[in-house]
């Protein structure tokens, strides 16, 4: 099987999954309860061998995952991960070497990894098979594969004919493993679920959670929402910043009532349906303002971005992807909408 993950990955079609859990290697009631990770690397099969229609009628039916190698360790931390990498890839050179016949064997780096939230395994993988001219770190990756994602958002505005978007496509991936050994996908079940139990999910949970924390959930399960199912990097940014935005608001207008105060009609329709449009609109303008419309002008932003990842050596994971951006950009100002009862907006 190690031949045949090299094999695919000379041709740049080799696809693997990384997965770490506790829960199937546990020793209960001793020192090692909860201590021991068990960390897996897979051939995802299905993407490796079939087009993606077809993947996604017969993947279940024809191919499943097969293991390449495993790790059981205490210890689960960048370094763990990417030594593991970096001794799978010398492993399956040497015994390669003989069937590439000029000695030099295969290097298995896949095109696509698969995985969950955990920083520490995209970090590793990085760290083991990435070459000098690449990302360091997981955060570094998320931001400047915004900015690529940012000019793909442009490229696309006008295609209507599909092999023109696969042009584009095509370029787009090449342009991210110009920067990164290979890219990296995050479960979709497993990102929702990080979204949508933020709250839960915190240590020091503040004050406003708790006491409203029905309300914070159902927000967090929209945010979930819409994180997985835009396609658009440029819209999700400015879906992003709303609910940021509204997280920053102290105070929201509210008129003061009580169980004696008289009853009041519903907002006009009409009137709701006009400011829904007026937001949509304000958020459609905003998302244009932000692609990146030159090829120079994403490069510049890459590598202000590379330039400040390389530098700093102690990078903490408490920021967004594209903060930079974010933080530069005109466009990203305070947007005031009118409520319908005509009460001031509040700017979001």
């Amino acid at each position: 099987m190690v031949l045949v993950a090299a094999l695919l990955a000379s041709e740049n079609r080799l696809v693997v999954g990384v997965d770490a859990t506790g829960n199937l290697l546990n020793v209960p009631s001793s020192s090692f309860e909860g201590k021991i990770q068990h960390t897996i690397l897979t051939m995802q099969a299905s993407e490796c061998l079939l087009l993606h229609d077809d993947a996604e009628n017969y993947s279940q039916k024809l191919f499943h995952p097969y293991l390449l190698a495993e790790k059981v360790s205490p210890s689960n931390k960048t370094s763990d991960v990417s030594d593991w990498i970096l001794q799978l890839r010398k492993d399956t050179i040497l015994a390669t070497e003989s069937y590439a016949g000029a000695g030099d064997g295969i290097d298995p780096i896949p095109s696509v990894i698969k995985m969950d939230c955990a920083m520490e395994l995209i970090n590793g993988c990085l760290a083991g098979y990435r070459s000098c001219h690449n990302v360091t770190t997981g955060q570094l990756y998320n931001n400047v594969v915004i900015f690529i994602l940012l000019q793909h958002d442009f490229l696309m505005l006008n295609i209507v004919d599909g092999s023109e978007a696969k042009i584009v496509s095509k370029n787009t991936y090449a342009r991210i493993l110009a920067l990164s050994p290979c890219i990296f996908k995050q479960c979709k079940s497993h990102l929702w679920r990080a979204v949508k139990n933020y709250r839960r999910n915190k240590s020091r949970t503040p004050t406003e959670f708790r006491l409203h924390s029905e309300s914070f959930d159902r927000i967090f399960e929209l945010i979930a929402k819409e994180m997985t199912i835009i396609r658009s990097i440029s819209e999700l940014v400015v879906r992003m910043s709303i609910f940021v935005a509204l997280f920053e608001t102290e105070y929201l207008p509210c008129r003061h009532f009580h169980l004696n105060s008289a009853k009041h009609a519903h907002h006009n329709t009409k009137v709701s349906e006009m400011t829904a449009a007026n937001m949509d609109r304000v958020a459609m303008e905003e998302m244009k303002r932000m692609l990146m419309m030159t090829e120079e002008m994403m490069e510049s932003f890459i590598q202000r971005e590379m330039a400040d990842g390389q530098e700093d050596k102690h990078t903490t994971f408490n920021s967004f992807p594209g903060k930079w951006f974010l933080e530069g950009a005109e466009h990203l100002r305070t947007l005031n909408f009118e409520l319908p009862n005509g009460d001031d907006g509040v700017g979001v």
